[in-house]
């Protein structure tokens, strides 16, 4: 009859406890058992994601020139606004242009067209509706006077 490890008490050949003490029995054929091994966390540690980045702008398309004299062109105008040359439009074969909303308001205009009452940024001798000659910029300067 084999004995307890701890009590020294005599257990049965296949008792799992001693009687006396308590002690866990070790069977002498089996293994002895190992202490569990933690399972791995089941949760991931916390990452943060950065944010999303915004999209670059899109690229605006170059501002059409004038062909007679090479100035930067309003596409909402049938004049140029240097030379006083009607503007030429030709259609797009490969789509329409994007429009492109711009993020500064337009300034207000001090003065207009004497004949056809558009706003003017004091920079053009002719109106870029109508085609009418309105002056230097220093006749401009001085307000539409009727000079």
């Amino acid at each position: 009859m084999p004995f307890c490890a701890e009590c020294g008490k005599s257990v049965k050949p296949d008792a799992k406890f001693c009687r006396s003490c308590g002690a866990p029995q070790l069977d002498e054929s089996q293994p002895e058992p190992q202490a569990p091994i933690p399972a791995a966390p089941h949760h991931l540690p916390f990452v943060p994601v950065p944010p999303p980045r915004p999209a670059p702008p899109a690229p605006i398309p170059p501002a059409p020139l004038c062909s007679m004299c090479g100035a930067p062109l309003n596409p909402d105008r049938k004049f140029c606004g240097s030379c006083g040359a009607p503007i030429v439009t030709v259609p797009l074969v490969s789509g329409p242009v994007p429009v492109v909303t711009p993020s500064v308001p337009a300034p207000v205009p001090l003065l207009v067209c004497p004949p056809c009452g558009n706003p003017l940024s004091g920079k053009e001798k002719f109106c870029g509706v109508c085609g009418a000659f309105v002056g230097s910029p220093l006749l401009q300067s001085m307000g539409n006077s009727g000079f």
